[in-house]
């Protein structure tokens, strides 16, 4: 029904910023990272003279910005899903001061993972540039590590970067009861509406899952999953589950529409008993890959453990 590999081309890195001029983020700082860290990109890779057509080779493109892909589902092609996924800060805070630490995560799927250095130096260049509101806070990269299983890794050494695993190693096993806990707003689009917490439903977190982990494969892994999809999801339709749901409003103010945008979402807690060892092993990958709308701010993020 499902055959993965030992191992996928995922990795999660660990962003420290030394703030070294006074710093404010919204609340949810993930698509002001993203935004700051595509222009500084831009700036230091990009070579074709045009901002909105990039030569095949460009590295802006490859790593920004993924081309169209007819392959993909119809609601899927013009926008296709990128391959990193920031996760800022979720401790709320606002307001960094001088001597302060900004710490977030960025999760990189596929060969992007291999243009690292290139991600370092134009995060870099953005935090000496200016980052946050009217672009006046700077910092300086302190640390950076990369994620090995339920430990941290530093993997910076006098400006380099070491060498390291940069993959995820899969378990040989899984529970069959699990808490899944929502950690940023989930928005999962159904008939053109998002979802609210009085219709969401384990069938609809699995196949979601199943949909980001498939559509991430045929574009950033070696080869697309190996899976009975009808199979897959008439086993999800058997899924059951107690949940602790809220709706959680968020905003963020989009430069390209000029306008504030609504993205809130479901947060909290959902027990599922009985999960087969498919779908278990779908929803720990989703772990690194988040699920839903806006999942490259770092919106559809959730943590699996044993229930």
């Amino acid at each position: 029904m499902l055959i993965l590999p030992n191992t996928l081309p995922i990795s999660r890195y660990r962003f420290t910023f030394r703030i070294t001029q006074n710093l404010r983020l919204p609340p949810f700082a993930g698509s002001t990272l993203r935004g700051v860290f595509g222009h500084a990109l831009r700036e230091q890779v990009c070579t074709c003279g045009q901002p909105e057509i990039h030569y095949h080779n460009c590295p802006y493109s490859h790593i920004f910005t993924a081309p169209h892909n007819h392959e993909l589902h119809r609601s899927q092609q013009n926008t296709p899903p990128q391959p990193y996924v920031f996760e800022p800060p979720l401790n709320g805070k606002t307001h960094y001061e001088v001597g302060e630490d900004l710490t977030f995560n960025l999760v990189l799927f596929g060969q992007v993972r291999l243009m690292l250095p290139l991600i370092v130096s134009a995060l870099r260049h953005a935090f000496a540039k200016g980052v946050g509101e009217r672009n006046r806070g700077t910092g300086e990269l302190s640390h950076l590590a990369v994620q090995n299983g339920d430990e941290w890794h530093e993997i910076q050494s006098a400006q380099h970067i070491i060498p390291h695993t940069n993959h995820l190693v899969l378990p040989t096993e899984f529970s069959s009861d699990l808490r899944l806990y929502f950690y940023t707003p989930l928005r999962i689009q159904q008939h053109g509406k998002i979802v609210q917490p009085a219709q969401m439903s384990p069938d609809l977190i699995a196949r979601q899952t199943m949909r980001r982990v498939s559509t991430i494969a045929q574009l950033y892994f070696n080869a697309p999953l190996q899976a009975d999809y009808a199979a897959l999801s008439a086993q999800a339709a058997t899924l059951r589950g107690e949940h602790t749901w809220h709706w959680h409003d968020w905003q963020r103010y989009s430069n390209r529409q000029q306008q504030m945008m609504k993205l809130g979402g479901i947060m909290g807690e959902s027990v599922w008993r009985d999960v087969p060892r498919e779908w278990a092993a779908l929803l720990h990958i989703g772990q690194w890959l988040h699920i839903g709308k806006e999942t490259v701010f770092g919106l559809g993020g959730y943590r699996v453990q044993a229930a």
